[in-house]
């Protein structure tokens, strides 16, 4: 994460008035706007780089992300990826860069627990020493980590947040380490506008860990 600025904005009088009353932390709350906006032009530049490069998606491809929708309430106002999403999204699965696509075209935010990420660190093999790999490997997955967080709202696990996970997991009986990662992701779902779509592998457990409102998020199977 790089530093922060300052900088000064100008604002009609009577808009000021209203963002006043609106939050007791004005720059807080404009740094929130901003870092929405920006991250939804990263997740646009990106899907427009990788469809010159190769393709554009198709209608029979949007077609059936959408079917993926039926039923739903509306328009997802959030999408949140768990670690296997994560390294889907890095390693440019086309099928979930479709869904990404889509999304997006939708206004959606890209969301994604801390925890999600730690447990993307295996699959990207940055989770311990690689014997014999050259360094140039660690550092091509590091930065493409970077880079596609820098695209996502990624949300620190809070002791707050610690403790609702605990919660989850408690009521659906699951214990481990695993299952403590998945948890976070869950509990960052849960805590999202609605309507949610969480992309995730094991719709199972994700869905156990939801509980009596397993309703309020749907789960996309990867």
């Amino acid at each position: 994460m790089s530093g922060t600025t300052r900088i000064s904005v100008m604002l009609p009088v009577e808009h000021a008035a209203v963002l006043g009353a609106l939050t007791g932390d004005v720059s807080a709350y404009v740094a929130g706007l901003v870092g929405r906006r920006v991250r939804h032009h990263l997740v646009g530049e990106h899907l427009r780089r990788y469809q010159r490069e190769h393709g554009g998606f198709t209608a029979e491809e949007l077609d059936d992300v959408r079917a993926e929708l039926d039923g739903a309430a509306g328009p997802p106002a959030t999408v949140v990826l768990d670690s296997r999403a994560l390294t889907d999204w890095i390693g440019e699965d086309r099928k979930v860069l479709a869904r990404f696509a889509l999304h997006h075209s939708l206004g959606a935010e890209f969301v994604i627990s801390v925890g999600a990420v730690t447990g993307a660190l295996a699959g990207l093999g940055l989770d311990r020493a690689q014997p014999g790999a050259p360094a140039t490997a660690t550092v091509t997955a590091t930065a493409a980590l970077h880079r596609a967080l820098s695209r996502l709202d990624v949300e620190p696990v809070t002791e707050a947040a610690a403790w609702a996970a605990v919660e989850l997991l408690d009521t659906a009986d699951l214990h481990g380490d695993s299952y403590a990662l998945k948890a976070t992701v869950v509990e960052s779902a849960m805590r999202r506008p609605a309507p949610v779509i969480l992309l995730t592998s094991d719709v199972g457990d994700m869905t156990a860990l939801c509980g009596d409102r397993a309703g309020s998020v749907r789960m996309i199977g990867l």
